[in-house]
């Protein structure tokens, strides 16, 4: 998703080492809405990151929590 293939990304690299199914989604604001509409519940979503990272998945949260 976005400009950047998912394969280029090396820290989805290594964790492919590790795990099948990685994604990468380049645009910020595309994360929440590309975990909504991919990942079904229950699942374990990693976010590597800071800040405005740490906001996107606090978002995703609190739109799997029904807010």
């Amino acid at each position: 998703i976005g400009a950047m293939d998912p394969k280029d990304s090396t820290l989805c690299a290594k964790i492919r080492e590790v795990v099948a199914d990685v994604t990468y989604v380049h645009e910020m604001t595309a994360i929440t809405p590309w975990l909504l509409a991919k990942v079904p519940a229950p699942a374990t979503v990693l976010f590597f990151g800071g800040d405005d990272l740490f906001a996107e998945a606090d978002r995703f949260v609190g739109a799997r929590r029904g807010g």
